[in-house]
């Protein structure tokens, strides 16, 4: 029979044992329902790591809801909070909360359904990240979509300078024409994001710019060389230094005038140079 002493020992000895398989990998409880999201969903393994900063600078930051295609979005474009819920006018959110709403989207939504295509493995983690970027604009819904074809046949080749050729022709807004007709316009804001999700991709390369006389749906861009740029729909001023080759700072150290960098509205002139 074993003494008293003996079991306080073993049971000792079954503490020590059961904290080591904690420490070295053992089974873990499972975390609690209400955890903090922040440290789930900050993983930038499967992409660049820049991926987000490049998101928030084309994005822009919106503290308030605003109506985006009949639907809310709030912080750097995002439509759902990480509970599912999604956003509804008046809402407020913080950098920090849009920031873990803009990643958790990206590895919740759009990495499960980017990584299921035959292109996501021949891609680096440049070009994943600028992938997700496109994703995150268009929607990752266009994956599989009877809708997007062509899109999808890119993908499904796994040809990734293909696929890049393809985002391009993605730069168009729905508008009313004056008899009411519903029509495809070219968005100089689209044309500009998708040649950012270019340069961020293959490292603005020379050899790597889309042949735009070959891309009918493609409009010029802009070489980035004028002293003003008159802002378009889809402009932030994170995406406008980009553009001309400035920092944010730049950017506003050469508009005094804008006291809010969030707050910039068609047809304004910013000084570029």
């Amino acid at each position: 029979m074993k003494t008293f002493k003996q079991h306080l020992e073993e049971n000792f000895l079954a503490s020590l044992a059961a904290t080591a398989g904690l420490i070295t990998g053992g089974v873990m409880a499972a975390p609690q329902a209400n955890a903090a999201p922040s440290s789930q969903t900050t993983s930038t393994s499967a992409y660049h790591p820049d991926t987000h900063q490049f998101i928030k600078d084309v994005e822009g930051f919106k503290t308030t809801a605003y109506s985006d295609k009949g639907q809310y979005s709030v912080g750097y474009g995002t439509g759902m909070h990480i509970d599912g819920r999604k956003v509804t006018k008046g809402e407020s959110v913080s950098r920090q909360q849009a920031h873990d709403m803009m990643v958790h989207h990206i590895n919740s939504r759009i990495i499960p359904k980017a990584s299921s295509t035959p292109v996501w493995g021949n891609m680096n983690d440049r070009q994943r990240g600028a992938f997700v970027s496109f994703l995150y604009n268009v929607g990752e819904h266009t994956i599989g979509s009877k809708l997007h074809p062509n899109f999808n046949a890119a993908l499904k080749s796994g040809d990734v300078d293909a696929v890049f050729n393809h985002m391009q022709t993605y730069n168009k807004t729905t508008e009313t024409d004056k008899n009411g007709n519903k029509i495809k316009v070219v968005n100089p804001g689209l044309v500009n994001r998708r040649q950012a999700e270019r340069d961020f991709a293959y490292g603005g390369s020379a050899s790597s710019t889309t042949n735009q006389s070959n891309n009918q749906n493609a409009a010029p861009v802009d070489s980035g060389s004028a002293e003003h740029h008159e802002v378009v729909s889809g402009d932030t001023i994170g995406g406008i230094a980009k553009k001309y080759g400035k920092s944010i700072q730049d950017i506003q150290n050469l508009n005094p005038n804008i006291k809010d960098p969030n707050k910039i509205k068609i047809g304004q002139k910013i000084k570029t140079r």
